[in-house]
């Protein structure tokens, strides 16, 4: 089987099923089956670890239904992570056996199935820390059952980056309770799950700075510049919005607008109504929703180190007019082309996307701005919404569920047939020069 196409088959039999399941009567609050579309949309949106519903998830399903939700959450993010890594790690060593590069780093070869049983007892350990942390601070502010419940959903969903926030006994607004103990907790796990298992990895193993690879400095460095960015803009341009942050104390401020900085934009978590944020926001926010997390995450988009990869060429080329090269490293012309052409691509389809739905919904009476916002969030599986996904129509809600899956499987299995096609060239063409600016 293509590789290209593996992807798209692990999440599309786990989709189906939990379709089949949530269409049931028992599933949801209320006679009779669930509409299909709804089915369909909200077991896409979980098994892309997205977030994005057409219902009140707290209010509209019932318990089975929840479980539904959150074991197709949990599948999406462990087996998408665990299937990437692979994918990516396997297929590089090819680059660099093509390339003939040693980095000496010998983390990842090796038996594919050892590979994958790390992968995963990463993933789950880390899941398992986090609902300890969170169960012993639930358990202090809600009876047993509800701490248990609340502590194990909100870890399922912040380290899967899937924004279900109804789920955990959020209320009928849509905002998380200002709890800052396990926002903090939640945060931590959105991390987590956006920063990868390769990355986790990498810093058990090497636990210094200097000696970690490439890949993993770029994540870290760049995960932490992108927090501290949205931070910074989202206290900036909100600080004096009555309807998010405005009339919070200086501290909650800054509170909500680090939250927001570091769980907002790949995890769908949220402390604010982003339906009533300012315009510049809703941008900023598309802009670092459409970025995602690192490769291999359980975060979508563009992928920060891809993108870190094309703004270090466009830097060096500046600077040295050749290259490109991050912290004393050089990065190859391959990777390069790979990371523009992957940017290119998706942010063409991005567009696509937006177009779209912006035909299917015309005379719906539905803003320019929150239709790009919901088809950014849907893409790149970020989750974020300003509540129109209940007031899409079905042409809507079906050309949201394509997005939300093409979006999760599109950037991997583009990854996979650009490496698939680096081989060792037999020959090049003559050189000539064309005028550039």
């Amino acid at each position: 089987m293509p590789r290209p196409l593996i992807p798209f088959l692990v999440l599309l039999a786990p989709t189906l099923i939990g379709t089949l399941v949530l269409v049931m009567p028992f599933s949801h609050r209320g006679g009779g089956f669930t509409p299909f579309l709804d089915a369909l949309f909200a077991a896409t949106s979980a098994t892309t670890t997205t977030g994005l519903t057409t219902q009140d998830a707290a209010t509209f399903w019932a318990m089975p239904g929840q479980i539904m939700l959150l074991i197709l959450t949990f599948i999406g993010g462990l087996g998408f992570m665990v299937l990437a890594s692979l994918l990516l790690v396997h297929a590089g060593q090819r680059i660099s056996t093509i390339l003939q590069e040693d980095t000496g780093d010998r983390l990842f070869v090796g038996n594919g199935r050892r590979l994958a049983v790390r992968i995963a007892l990463v993933i789950v350990g880390m899941q398992f820390s986090g609902l300890l942390v969170l169960l012993v601070r639930f358990s202090l502010i809600e009876p047993t059952p509800e701490a248990i419940w609340k502590a194990f959903t909100m870890t399922v969903l912040a380290f899967n980056n899937a924004g279900f926030i109804g789920l955990h006994g959020v209320d009928g607004g849509g905002a998380l309770p200002t709890d800052w103990a396990g926002l903090a907790a939640s945060g931590a796990l959105v991390v987590l799950g956006a920063v990868g298992a390769i990355v986790m990895l990498d810093i058990g193993r090497k636990r210094r700075w200097t000696t970690l690879s490439l890949n993993t400095k770029i994540v870290l460095s760049m995960t932490g510049l992108a927090a501290v960015l949205g931070t910074v803009a989202m206290f900036l341009l909100e600080f004096e919005n009555p309807a998010t942050i405005g009339d919070l104390r200086l501290g909650d401020k800054l509170a909500v607008s680090a939250f927001e900085g570091i769980a907002g934009r790949t995890s769908g978590f949220t402390t604010i109504d982003y339906g009533e944020v300012e315009e510049h926001t809703s941008l900023l926010m598309m802009g670092l929703m459409l970025v995602g997390g690192a490769s291999a995450s359980a975060a979508g988009g563009i992928k920060i180190n891809t993108l870190t990869v094309l703004i270090v060429a466009i830097l060096t080329a500046a600077i040295r007019g050749r290259g490109a090269s991050a912290f004393q490293r050089e990065i190859s012309f391959i990777q390069v082309k790979h990371a523009m052409t992957l940017c290119i691509l998706l942010v063409g389809a991005t567009v696509l996307a937006v177009l779209l739905l912006t035909l299917v919904e015309s005379g719906q009476g539905l803003e320019f701005i929150d239709v790009m916002f919901e088809t950014v969030s849907a893409f790149s599986t970020a989750g974020l919404s300003t509540g129109m996904a209940g007031e899409l129509s079905g042409g809507g809600k079906l050309v949201m569920t394509i997005v939300m899956f093409v979006g999760r499987v599109l950037p991997l299995s583009l990854a996979l047939i650009m490496i698939g096609s680096v081989s060792r060239a037999r020959y090049t063409y003559a050189t000539e020069r064309i005028t550039i600016g």
